[in-house]
This record gives structure tokens, sequence and C-alpha cells, in this order.
């Protein structure tokens, strides 16, 4: 359903293009008031068409500009006019929300006008429903949340998804850039194109990683027996550099020439080759400081100045905090439970979560929810209180601030071995929960994959899985071992 909002100054009457408006909108959405219409686009995003009378004044235009601007689902808007020229105060907030009004004489008739609202309502359902699609990829990955930071972060991604610009994604350690960066993938249509391939620290701060990136050319091999490389491989997808800070001066050099030209050289190659692929950088550290100390190339940066996404932390937007929480539990829930729905967090309990300084940002909370559900949520009947939630939280925190600590060793089955903090509570409960599902589908490869994709943290088989209760100084004998272990882990 598509509802329109008029705004105007006088009474309905005069004029057919007046009494076709006032036939079909009802009169709470006719508005006299532009600080009431910027109230209605805030509050109602089923409204998808503005129509703006042109009696209104330039203060009420003003008015109107605030809701536009807090305003994240698409609309039309139909600028009724004497000169054929959408009014002057309106155009620069409509263009900085990349608007194109749609402009109609006031002198009009009425069949004109009701044509041109068939032809923007078509429009304005289509953009909504693409809207609707795409919100709800951005909650399934986990940026939900009111604040305003959050909301410009949502905005930025769904930009991003609209282009095919190259991307910098910055952000605090553990931030989730990756994430982030699938988002954005997902989001374009460069999804149905190509894959998504990433490329870790681990291959571009080597100098040798380059061949792995844009191919080698070696005498007397045909282009067909060449090795395979990332370029050729992500062909019409996107490749995502994570931690660009510590790529080489050569691999930033070859970024510079592939971005600016949309052309590459293969390692010993004199000849350019085309690349279809969109470009995504990831990093936590300030890369205008490493600019400035000759540890970044700024003709790189500037090929990502416009509209860089800044993934802003948890400490700037703790009213996010809460819904975090309920959407991180309910993953692990689904994951690990299947079925039914997780009691949940007292309103108490979310607040205390919302005033603690979270290491590794959101995957530090992430990880704490999993941990905590593992260890005792899984089997609840009612919601964590205040008290439980704080003395988990003691527990949990002075050892996941130590400094040696990097955002993968707070993944609960390492954190929990590294530290023997209700290590074995929380492999019972995984076992326990593997062999329940192992009972019911009996296919031990498809329990072994279905495994693998309930969580994320860790893959492993049935065998491997088995190898992390075994003494590594002891694997002579594991088949026995490993027969001791399940029948041990699973009385109860």
């Amino acid at each position: 359903m598509i509802k329109v909002l008029w705004l105007r100054r006088t009474e309905g009457g005069g004029g057919s293009w007046r009494e076709a408006l006032n036939s079909f909108i009802p009169p709470a959405l006719q508005s006299q008031s532009g600080r009431e219409a910027a109230r209605i686009l805030g509050e109602d995003p089923r409204v998808s068409i503005l129509v703006v009378s042109p009696d209104v004044t330039e203060e009420e235009l003003h008015e109107l500009g605030e809701g536009i601007r807090h305003r994240s689902a698409p609309l039309e808007v139909i600028c009724l006019t004497v000169d054929s020229a959408a009014p002057r105060a309106l155009i620069p907030i409509l263009h900085s929300h990349e608007i194109t009004p749609w402009v109609l004489a006031a002198t009009g008739g009425r069949e004109e006008l009701e044509s041109l609202l068939d032809q923007v309502a078509e429009k304005a359902l289509a953009r909504r429903n693409l809207f609707e699609v795409r919100q709800g990829m951005i909650v399934r990955a986990g940026f939900v949340g009111h604040s305003e930071a959050n909301l410009r972060l949502v905005d930025l991604m769904s930009r991003a998804g609209d282009s095919d610009d190259p991307v910098l994604i910055s952000g605090p350690e553990g931030a989730e850039h990756g994430r982030a960066a699938r988002l954005i993938h997902h989001l374009s249509p460069r999804r149905n194109q190509g894959p998504l391939r990433f490329v870790p620290p681990e291959i571009h701060s080597r100098e040798d990683g380059i061949r792995e990136i844009f191919g080698e050319v070696k005498p007397g091999v045909r282009a067909a027996d060449r090795s395979p490389y990332l370029l050729d491989q992500t062909s019409g997808g996107t490749l995502v550099f994570t931690g660009i800070e510590s790529a080489t001066q050569n691999l930033q050099m070859r970024l510079v020439e592939l971005i600016s030209t949309g052309q590459y050289f293969p390692v010993g190659s004199g000849k350019p080759e085309l690349a279809d692929v969109r470009i995504i950088l990831t990093t936590s550290t300030n890369l205008v400081d490493l600019v400035k100390k000759d540890g970044f190339r700024g003709d790189l940066l500037n090929e990502f100045a416009s509209d860089p996404i800044e993934l802003p932390p948890l400490d700037q937007r703790r009213v996010d905090i809460p819904a975090l929480v309920d959407h991180f539990s309910a993953d692990v829930w689904n994951r690990h439970q299947g079925g039914g729905s997780f009691p949940g967090f007292l309103p108490e309990a979310l607040e205390h979560l919302s005033t603690i300084d979270w290491p590794c940002d959101r995957e530090g909370l992430r990880h704490f929810v999993e941990w905590l559900l593992l260890l005792d949520g899984l089997d609840r009947k009612r919601p964590f209180t205040t008290k439980e939630v704080r003395r988990e939280v003691d527990r949990w925190l002075p050892a996941a601030k130590r400094r040696s600590l990097d955002c993968r060793d707070l993944q609960p089955l390492h954190f929990c071995r590294r530290f023997r903090l209700d290590y074995d509570r929380l492999t019972n409960e995984i076992l326990y929960g593997f062999l329940a599902i192992q009972k019911r589908r009996k296919d031990k490869q498809q329990i072994a994959d279905l495994f693998r994709k309930s969580s994320r943290w860790v893959e492993i088989t049935t065998k491997d899985l088995a190898n992390w209760f075994l003494d590594n100084g002891h694997r002579e004998d594991e088949e026995l071992k490993r027969d001791q272990i399940w029948s041990r882990r699973f009385k109860r």
C-alpha cells in the first residue's frame, strides 16, 4: 500500500488538481504545516509520495526538509508549481538525498495529475519493495539499532550497494569490517555477477603475494595453463583487502593503477589486462596519519575519498547495545536450538550490558553473548537477570581485556581453552548438542556439514572435534581415547 502526503497552505477547493487530491488523500495526510509534514515523514515509512502545493512558504519548506533529512525510506516528491520549476528552498535538500522531484504545473487538469500520480506510484512501489528487501538483509547482517550513528551507517552502506565505486571501510578493531563488506557486496548487482573473495594480510603483506593476486606470466606458458589468481577468480565480483594498512608499497601502487584505469599488469608481463572487479579495503588504522608517516600511499587513499564508510564504535552508540544483544542471542539460539524462542534478558540486564566498554567492540559483544548462552542459556526457561549477567561479565571481562589477546581469541571455544574458564562445561554443551543431532540424523557427513554451518567459530568434523580434548603429548591411542571421551562427556 502506497500512502500519499499532501503539504498545502489553504483548504481544499478551487482547481481540478486540488479536487483530485482531496478525493483520494485522506484528511489525516493533508498537512498545513511543514513541521507536521516532517513528523509524518519521520514516523510513517509507508508514506512513499509527497505532494507539495505551490502556496507553501519557504519557511515551511525548510521545516519539511528536516523530516526528509532524517528519513531512511525512499520518497518520491511531486511539486505543483506555477512556473514549472521546483521550489528553490527544496532543491538542495532533495539533491542531497538523491531525490529528483517530479514537477507539474498547477494549472494542469485532473487527468494530467492522475496520470502523473499513477506513474509515480508505480516507481515508488518498486523502490519501497527493494528498500524492504535491503532492510531485511541489513538486519540479518546484524546492523541493528536506532541511533543516529547506526542509521547513518546503514544509509552509507545502502548507497555503496547502489554504486560500483571502490569502498574504504574503517573503524575500531572488532567492528566486523568483513561483515560490512559482505553486506555491501550482497546489496550490489555484483552479487549475481561474481563471487566475493577476501585477501588477508597474510597474502598482501608479502612481496610475493602480488603473484597470487595479479597472476604471473612465465615464458613458454600458455595463458590457459597459468596458475589461478585472485583477480581472475573474482571476475565480475568483489575483492576485499582486509587490514590494508599492512599491504606492501608495490601492491598499493598496483591497486592505484587498477582502480584508476581498470587494468593491471600480471607479474612478468608488459601487456595490460582488463579487470572486472570491485575493490573494497578495510582497516582499523587511521590511514590519514599513516600517510603523514609515509606508511601508506596518499594517491591510493584519494581513490577512496568519496563516501568512505566508518563503522562507529559501540561506546558512541550504547543505545544500540540492547538491540545487538537481542540479535546475537537470537542468532545463537536459532543455530544451536533450531526452534522455539529465546527467553531473552530482563530490561535491567540489557541496561547493564550497555554500560560496559566491550573489548573488540561488536565482535567482543557477540562472543560474550555466544559464550553466555552456550554455558547457561540454551536450556533456559526464564530471562537472564541483572545479577546473573553481572556475575558472568565479571568473570569474562578481566580475561578478555588482556593485551596479549586479539579478537579471534575471544571466540568461545578458544577463549575457554586458553584460560580454562568453564572449558569443560562449554565443550560438554557443544558435544551434547552435537550428539543429539547425530541421533536424529544418522548421516555423519550431513551432521558434520550442518555443524559447520551452525557455528561461525568452529568448522571441524567429528574426529577433529574430539581431538580438542586429547593431550597433545599422548596421541598414540587416539581411537581409544576418543571413545572414552564420548562416553564420559555424555553421561547425564
